[in-house]
């Protein structure tokens, strides 16, 4: 099976697979499951569409990393935000 550009899959352990997307951000390459999406058709094509919509909000200085992959560590590492920031915390930052 072809994957499109920024997709792949990522086999576990347990045997289970995740849809995995990857892009460019602040220089940092990143990577981020989406471990709710079963590997099928229609969610490779979300996973694509989605990866588009990052890139093209990156380079319109438009994306929200936080609010795209909210329990992402790569995001927090990236935003300089410590895991005990509390909601109230990152609203007051918006």
């Amino acid at each position: 099976m072809s994957l499109p550009t920024g997709i792949s899959i990522r086999p576990h352990r347990s045997g289970r697979q995740t849809i995995q997307i990857a892009f460019t951000y602040r220089g940092q390459h990143c990577r981020e499951s989406l471990r709710y999406r079963p590997v099928t058709k229609q969610n490779l094509k979300y996973a694509a569409d989605l990866v588009s919509r990052i890139r093209s909000e990156i380079a319109s200085d438009r994306f929200d990393y936080l609010a795209t992959f909210p329990q992402s560590k790569t995001a927090r590492r990236l935003l300089g935000k410590g895991p005990t920031m509390t909601v109230s915390e990152m609203l007051d930052e918006h």
